[in-house]
């Protein structure tokens, strides 16, 4: 179903959804560095095919915007892979 056409309850779940998936992609007891990374790179990869294709649709997660003080592993893990000055 399309994201803008989500009613507060669908919307609530979505939100819910995402927010224990990036927990657990941030917990270091459940994902190791290496396999955060490669999370990472197949979303992004995925985001790139769908473009062009044309299904790029909005996403709810832009791993750019995360806070970094609220998901630090996913932050850094986003950096090293995107950003070349990251440490």
């Amino acid at each position: 179903k399309s994201f803008d056409n989500m009613d507060q309850n669908q919307l609530a779940v979505y939100n819910a959804i995402t927010a224990y998936a990036l927990s657990m992609l941030d917990d270091k007891d459940v994902f190791g560095n290496k396999t955060r990374q490669e999370i990472i790179r197949g979303f992004s990869e995925q985001r790139r095919r769908d473009e062009k294709r044309g299904y790029d649709a909005r996403r709810r997660v832009s791993f750019s915007e995360l806070d970094p003080d609220t998901y630090p592993r996913i932050s850094k893990a986003f950096n090293k892979l995107f950003n070349k000055d990251a440490e």
